[in-house]
């Protein structure tokens, strides 16, 4: 396409010369360009060392190579996302060609399904646009936002969220600014109407997680005062819950009061469901469950059920692990690294578990959960070991798979970590020289004076194993995520089907994928995509496809 308008606007073009790479770009780099495609690309830039070929860059100089009355035709980018760059190229292109002209047509594997084209011509008198030719014309026809742009060089549309056509302003507010935040935040204002409010016990942990960001305010915020909660929830379009769970019946009661949206990652737990009625009372949204685990699993979760179900096969069996740092970093006695609310990886140590298996609900107390541990195999590289996470019972329901007859959701861990957590509990019972090498590890014989904090030992704990096992500025950490379905068919055959996620990322998988589904399903509410109010979770496929 990029040589047939240039050769269909010549009456009789006899010498071509083509020049690989896009213009633009070359521009931009030069000979640099040249010489990393002969470094990166030898096949496709073996032509480049023929005594045949001579390199000549920029617009001048093909202006200058051309015979009277030739024409180029350059690669113009798209016009719904680079339309700032083709209004520089037009300007570029139009103060040495008498004729510019930008064109437009459909490629699917292009962004946006567009390819464009600037042709431009040395003679002043040329139409570059065939008068018979309908198709050929209608190439040259732009949207009039993009005709106005392009054409006139006017700006309508803001070329960096500033300008006419801007949404309206939406206020939203950030509870905690820890281990996650800062993706979420980052997610936000990428859009230019969206004003962030960063909250959080201490104004500096605040101020340091918006001192970079465009459109960012610190504040510091008590959320055990309903009344301060109150007040910031009146004045917010949207608020994000990132603290521990423990807050969220109260974070959802002062956003019934203000009327106020509310996004949480955390598990919903009874307390939360009963303010349903109230929500949609006041029709707002309470959209949870929207992190990694839980949040990205229930996507591909029901995304796998539905398909399988459409086939008319049955889920038999399913089942769902999720956890982990790298292991060249799980370098103290835990195996672990906080990534996130040492509060919440501890609390979530003291629940009782529940799970279906071969039609049978079996039921774990919290003292004896890490017993239950058993090694679990998804790699030759990770000695990973599992335990029954929460009520996976309820989730059959929730899934929608009534036929299945085993249903477990557990978390993922290195082999020694049951171990160190069942005798941190029990204390000094049955201790062998791994555990008491723990111990002192954890500072328990240390006579070094701990300063508290928070007012209780469970907060002043977390302190300290902080302290002890924040990753550094340097370290990856992996997040690992595997659900296994086993399925039979409408024939009587069974399949395993198994849906991976294995993140690893610096700094750090666990935010990305905690807070960023949280920030999209943020800007889904709103841009009006999730409408329907009330305590709600991602267990439908009308929840989850958009996200």
């Amino acid at each position: 396409m990029i040589a047939h308008l240039p050769l269909a606007s010549l009456p009789n073009p006899k010498k071509v010369l083509v020049i690989g790479g896009v213009v633009h770009e070359v521009l931009k780099h030069d000979t640099a360009a040249i010489q990393v495609s002969k470094t990166y690309l030898p096949y496709m830039s073996s032509l480049l060392s023929s005594p045949r070929v001579t390199v000549f860059i920029a617009f001048q100089l093909l202006h200058d190579a051309l015979a009277p009355g030739g024409h180029i035709s350059t690669k113009g980018e798209c016009l719904w996302i680079h339309l700032p760059l083709i209004r520089d190229l037009k300007k570029m292109t139009a103060a040495i060609f008498p004729i510019a002209e930008y064109a437009y047509t459909t490629t699917p594997m292009y962004p946006s399904g567009q390819n464009s084209f600037m042709v431009c011509s040395q003679d002043a008198k040329r139409n570059l646009r065939t008068p018979d030719e309908n198709v050929h014309n209608a190439i040259f026809i732009l949207p009039e936002f993009g005709r106005t742009m392009v054409e006139d060089l006017k700006i309508i549309l803001p070329l960096f969220g500033k300008g006419v056509g801007r949404k309206p302003k939406k206020k939203l507010l950030l509870l905690g600014s820890g281990f996650v935040a800062r993706p979420c935040a980052e997610y936000i204002i990428r859009d230019p109407s969206n004003e962030l409010t960063i909250a959080c016990r201490t104004f500096a942990s605040s101020k340091a997680l918006a001192a970079d960001l465009p459109n960012a305010t610190p504040i510091s915020l008590n959320v055990t005062s309903s009344a301060n909660l109150d007040a910031q929830f009146a004045s917010h379009d949207l608020v994000i819950s990132l603290i521990p769970y423990t807050f969220h019946t109260a974070v959802i009661k002062s956003a019934i009061k203000g009327k106020t949206r509310v996004f949480t990652t955390s598990y919903v737990f009874l307390a939360m469901r009963e303010l349903d009625q109230q929500a949609k009372d006041v029709w707002i949204v309470i959209l949870n469950e929207i992190g990694l685990d839980p949040g990205i699993d229930h996507l591909y979760v029901i995304k796998t059920i539905d398909e399988v179900h459409a086939k008319g096969g049955k889920i038999k069996q399913f089942l769902s692990y999720g956890g982990l740092p790298i292991p060249e970093i799980s370098d103290n006695l835990l195996s672990y690294k906080f990534f996130w609310s040492s509060c919440g990886v501890l609390l979530a140590l003291l629940n009782n578990a529940s799970y279906i298996s071969n039609s049978q609900t079996a039921s774990v107390l919290k003292t004896e959960l890490m017993s239950t541990a058993k090694p679990y195999f998804i790699s030759s590289a990770f000695t990973f070991i599992t335990y029954p996470n929460r009520d996976s019972v309820l989730f059959k329901e929730w899934y929608g798979i009534p036929e299945a007859e085993t249903t477990i959701r557990g978390m993922l861990r290195y082999q020694g970590f049951p171990e160190f957590i069942k005798t941190h509990r029990d204390w000094l019972v049955g201790c062998n020289s791994h555990i008491i090498s723990g111990l002192q590890w954890i500072g328990l014989f240390s006579s070094e004076k701990v300063k508290p904090r928070g007012g209780d030992l469970l907060d002043t704990l977390c302190a300290q194993l902080e302290m002890l096992m924040r990753d550094k500025e340097w370290e990856c950490d992996l997040v690992m995520l595997q659900h296994t379905f086993i399925v039979q068919w409408k024939d009587g055959s069974e399949q395993t089907l198994t849906s991976t996620l294995e993140a690893y990322v610096t700094r750090s998988a666990v935010a990305l994928t905690v807070s960023l589904p949280c920030g999209i399903a943020n800007q889904l509410v709103l841009n009006g995509v999730f409408k329907a109010p009330g305590v709600q979770v991602l267990y439908t496929k009308e929840t989850c496809d958009p996200i």
